[in-house]
């Protein structure tokens, strides 16, 4: 086995019936002397597959997405497919078209392999004199595609949570932006006869996941004009401007599961601390 494909893929598994049955995989796979070693091999780690995915995807939150359509099968009920499972894994509520046209992400291939690559290895967990006894070479060139794709699709998971988190910076910024821009806050505009916010600095996020939704806070400097009379006084030397700089911080709830399948914000709540002009 490539131990630095095990290493790379045993991160991923947050459970501890999770590792330990990618450890067994992975064992069954390293066992050269089990004619079966490919067999078990491939039983478990579609087992693994199928746990990991009920556990990240659920029926019932499944069901809810905006972009789920049910499944008939042959029996004329409603079911869930793997695929969808997996689309749900990566992308939860958020639909296919906005994560090409948002997070510039197309998932579409890591799932087709992925799929592929599992009904592939289905094979072997029914022995017949065609899946019995595969030779070491065979069995490294199907393990290794199976754990490729598996890796990639993993891969694909942790890729699509860090771009939903950095649209959501993204976006939350400029909705910072626009309300410093458009709005007046009464803690800054009672300093002096003519206050104004001329520019921010953001210096820092953090991100909460709160079950359907992300409570996303941001922290930095406001950068203020302050004018002790008016214009005319300023001209006669009755008045004077002074630029100070005062913290501030602004949350925003991000709903990434909602109804169009894309991420929908609360009104930005800016906190500035002016005390320091007191002192």
């Amino acid at each position: 086995m490539d131990k630095q494909l095990e290493n790379s893929i045993a991160p991923h598994f947050k459970t501890n019936f999770e590792k330990d049955l990618f450890k067994a995989a992975i064992a069954n796979l390293d066992d050269n002397n089990n004619v079966l070693s490919l067999n078990n091999f491939s039983y478990a780690i579609r087992e693994l597959v199928r746990n990991f995915l009920s556990r990240l995807a659920p029926d019932e939150r499944v069901k809810r997405a905006p972009w789920y359509t049910p499944f008939i099968n042959q029996d004329g009920k409603e079911s869930i497919t793997r695929k969808q499972r997996m689309h749900y894994a990566i992308h939860g509520w958020l639909t296919e078209e906005f994560l090409k046209n948002r997070l510039s992400l197309d998932v579409t291939d890591s799932i087709d392999d992925l799929n592929t690559s599992i009904n592939n290895m289905s094979k072997y967990t029914h022995i017949n004199a065609e899946t019995f006894n595969i030779p070491g070479a065979t069995k490294t060139i199907e393990s290794l595609d199976m754990l490729g794709d598996l890796l990639r699709f993993l891969m694909d998971i942790e890729e699509c949570k860090g771009k939903v988190r950095n649209a959501i910076i993204i976006d939350f910024s400029e909705r910072i932006g626009n309300s410093f821009s458009i709005e007046t806050f009464d803690d800054i505009d009672i300093l002096s006869t003519h206050s104004s916010i001329e520019d921010f600095g953001i210096e820092g996020y953090t991100l909460k996941e709160l079950g359907e939704t992300i409570e996303v806070e941001a922290y930095g400097q406001v950068h203020t004009r302050l004018q002790i009379g008016s214009n005319s006084d300023l001209l006669n030397d009755d008045g004077f401007v002074t630029h100070m700089d005062f913290p501030f911080t602004a949350t925003c709830i991000a709903d990434i599961h909602n109804v169009s399948g894309d991420i929908q914000y609360s009104d930005p709540e800016i906190q500035i601390d002016t005390d320091k002009y007191f002192q």
